[in-house]
């Protein structure tokens, strides 16, 4: 349940649309070119800070079972998506910037391999 941490650091979650059997997507939408990778509300850029009944009830009606979403005001993420050459080049930028290494938290993401979300807070200079 890692949506809960960042919901317990005060991040704004939102729950996403999951692929069906047959590969189309929950939105019912025949023409969605998102499948499984966007949210079930239209607002949710304005999604509020969820109080505990509200998380236990959208829990509870499954909306975070197929993945979730956190609007990352304060925080850089860096998407390392193994398929697409990213682990290649994350060994690089981690031997360029070896500090990126000292990152506060590190999500493994569902295409597997070395796919993974680094997240870091925002500290103005």
């Amino acid at each position: 349940m890692i949506y809960r941490e960042f919901h317990e650091n005060g991040y704004k979650i939102f729950g996403i649309y999951s692929i069906r059997e047959n590969g189309s997507c929950e939105c019912m939408n025949p023409k969605c070119t998102a499948q499984g990778k966007h949210p079930r509300t239209s607002n949710w850029q304005s999604t509020p800070h969820w109080d505990e009944e509200q998380l236990e009830c959208m829990e509870e009606m499954g909306s975070f079972d197929t993945g979730y979403g956190v609007l990352c005001n304060g925080l850089i993420v860096i998407d390392v998506d193994e398929k697409n050459g990213g682990a290649t080049s994350y060994s690089k930028l981690i031997q360029e910037i070896p500090e990126i290494l000292e990152c506060g938290l590190i999500v493994r993401t569902g295409s597997g391999g070395a796919s993974k979300h680094l997240f870091f807070k925002l500290q103005l200079l």
